[in-house]
């Protein structure tokens, strides 16, 4: 089976009124072309066998992720591991970096070595391949542990996701993630290791097998005629460490304040009697047997309330809404997001009415063209007049269509979309006649006693029901989604972070410790001439610090601009708003957040200039 965002149903034997989805598995070198051109044929000789009214049925045919997920949940789930892949590309950057400015390091100490091998005749082709095969054992061992690591957190993860879906009907339907790895993952973190390994092997190898020789062999301490201290290169690896490192900071930063909120987040109604019913009703007419069961629930002491109309926190829909002002003529456009619902359905769920009043009953079995919008689309579509009694269009079914529906009244914004954000905009219709929706209760009193009830009703009308029976609360099922999601999120990006942290700052003390102990015999000569250790190590420790101001300016730049990215995909009504309302600038976020990183950078280059200081000024004269 797959997961859902509505509750799993059967559909009805009517091919004319239905729409059927069936999995299949293409032979090996079928393209999806050819299947799709077959699938067509096949679909409108149904059609004309079966005489519907429009005989030129369409199929589409699609891959399983898309078929599962749905065109809109296919972006968004692409969209997610796009950007989650490119976290991880930012802190395998900082990695290689890392690598990189080490292997500078470390090919400098070697300098005397390797001149000493070309004036004996060794080819420049046989040293760089020398040293890149340094390169490529240190890349490769990284990525086979990491490869390791990774078996580990993904059944972390895997627990995690599997929290996430509790109390959705996907679990319920068996939905099992596979996270396994197989021989393409060994194949990419192979490849992607050796990738690394020869690109950032490079270039120490293509700089230190190109010396002066006179100079390689009579002095150390320099870069072949370069002091080491005013090496661009290994400057720039330390700022890009340093800005990848605050960007992720800040990003896991802004996430973590978004996780806090969440644990507080009001939804704007009572979350914690409100329950979500579905059941299979069979082929037939599963509307009439639906009518059946709200009549035998609606005589429940136990339930306040019984409405017809949709989930909350469960997937909306977001059509385009075209508003004529009275006052102006002028015409808003833009988009909203619309639910269906009953004449109770408001007063189920826990939305207070606050102007005008609600749908009738005579309303909602006519599907009158009378809507109830949230706070937040009057302000936004009618913001010098009053809408009740105005009139909009909304296109239905996206394709250009405009229905037009008049205002009666105004309910208070909610959080119904998702948990992460106040509903910018929100009109709520009465349902089609043939549009089957979900059901809602409100229990009274205790709510464990209200299920009972439930359970035993939906057995006396039919026993067949209780196998398929799916009943979740709002404030057990989605809410914890929603909630499990922001950790999710907060968690992957913390990981990342702090990674990314630890290894600007172990680069940082690598380099700085190599750089200082080649200044050895400076810091001696300086101190016998009577410089104090505090002003020395200030030297020090501000030198080191250039690239690392540099990097994070860098860093916090980058974050402004995928703060200004998050930022924009608000405009549209559905989406998730993972920060919870935490602003995008937030200086508290990014001020304190780049002193800590600038402060780890300052241990990190003191550590090193604080053991050089400490030697004897005489022993450092006579070191070479």
């Amino acid at each position: 089976m797959q997961p859902q965002l509505a509750p799993p149903r059967r559909w009805e034997n009517e091919p004319a009124a239905r729409q059927l989805q069936i999995l299949a598995r293409l032979k090996q070198d079928v393209p999806m072309k050819r299947a799709q051109a077959e699938t067509t044929v096949l679909v409108r000789q149904f059609g004309q066998t079966f005489q519907q009214p429009e005989g030129d049925g369409t199929a589409a045919v699609t891959l399983q992720h898309t078929a599962m997920l749905g065109n809109t949940e296919d972006i968004r789930f692409k969209g997610v591991v796009a950007g989650l892949m490119l976290l991880v590309g930012l802190v395998l950057l900082v990695a290689c970096a890392n690598i990189a400015n080490m292997l500078l390091a470390r090919a400098a100490m070697r300098q005397r070595e390797i001149g000493v091998r070309l004036a004996l005749g060794a080819g420049r082709g046989r040293m760089i391949r020398h040293l890149l095969t340094e390169s490529l054992l240190l890349s490769f061992c990284g990525g086979m542990a990491g490869l390791l690591l990774s078996m580990w957190s993904s059944h972390l993860l895997q627990v995690v996701i599997t929290q996430m879906l509790a109390g959705t009907p996907a679990a319920k339907a068996g939905f099992v993630l596979e996270l396994g790895l197989d021989f393409r993952v060994f194949a990419y973190a192979l490849a992607l290791s050796l990738a690394a390994g020869i690109f950032f092997g490079l270039a120490p190898a293509l700089q230190f097998t190109r010396p002066n020789l006179a100079v390689a062999l009579k002095q150390e301490g320099s870069s072949f005629g370069r002091k080491l201290t005013r090496s661009r290169l290994r400057g720039f690896l330390v700022g890009a460490q340093v800005g990848v490192s605050m960007l992720l900071l800040i990003m896991a930063g802004l996430l973590m304040r978004g996780l806090l909120r969440s644990h507080n987040a009001d939804p704007g109604f009572d979350a914690r009697g409100l329950f979500l019913l579905a059941a299979d009703f069979g082929a037939g007419k599963p509307e009439d047997a639906q009518a059946r069961l709200l009549n035998q629930l609606r005589t429940l002491p136990e339930l306040k309330g019984v409405a017809l109309g949709s989930y909350p926190m469960m997937g909306t829909w977001t059509p385009p809404i075209i508003v004529k002002s009275a006052a102006s003529q002028a015409s808003l456009q833009g988009r909203t997001l619309a639910s269906y619902g009953t004449e109770s359905y408001l007063d189920t769920v826990g939305i207070p009415l606050l102007r005008g009043r609600g749908f009738t009953a005579q309303e909602v079995r006519a599907n009158a063209p009378v809507a109830i919008i949230s706070q937040a689309a009057a302000r936004r579509f009618w913001p010098a007049e009053d809408p009740l009694g105005s009139h909009f269009q909304l296109d239905m079914d996206f394709n250009g269509k405009l229905a037009e529906f008049e205002v009666i009244g105004i309910a208070r914004d909610v959080r119904y979309a998702n948990l992460t954000r106040v509903d910018p905009a929100h009109v709520y219709l009465t349902p089609k006649p043939d549009d089957f929706q979900g059901i809602l209760l409100r229990a009274e009193g205790d709510p464990r006693r209200a299920l009972e009830a439930v359970r035993a009703s939906v057995g006396a009308l039919d026993r067949n029901l209780l196998p398929g029976l799916w009943l979740t609360s709002v404030q057990d099922g989605p809410m914890v989604r929603e909630k499990a999601q922001a950790r999710l999120f907060a968690m992957f990006a913390v990981i990342l972070a702090v990674l990314a942290v630890a290894l600007a700052g172990v680069g940082v003390y690598g380099v700085m410790s190599y750089v200082v102990s080649q200044r050895v015999k400076e810091i001696g000569v300086r101190m016998a001439l009577g410089a104090s250790a505090a002003g020395v190590l200030r030297s020090v420790v501000l030198r080191s610090l250039r690239p690392v101001i540099l990097g994070i300016a860098m860093g916090i730049a980058g974050a402004a601009a995928c703060s200004t990215l998050l930022h924009a995909t608000l405009v549209f009504p559905g989406s998730t708003d993972l920060l919870y309302g935490i602003p995008f600038y937030d200086p508290a976020t990014f001020g304190g957040l780049a002193a800590f990183l600038t402060g780890v950078a300052a241990i990190a280059s003191a550590v090193p200039a604080r053991r050089a200081i400490q030697v004897d000024p005489m022993i450092a004269l006579r070191c070479e």
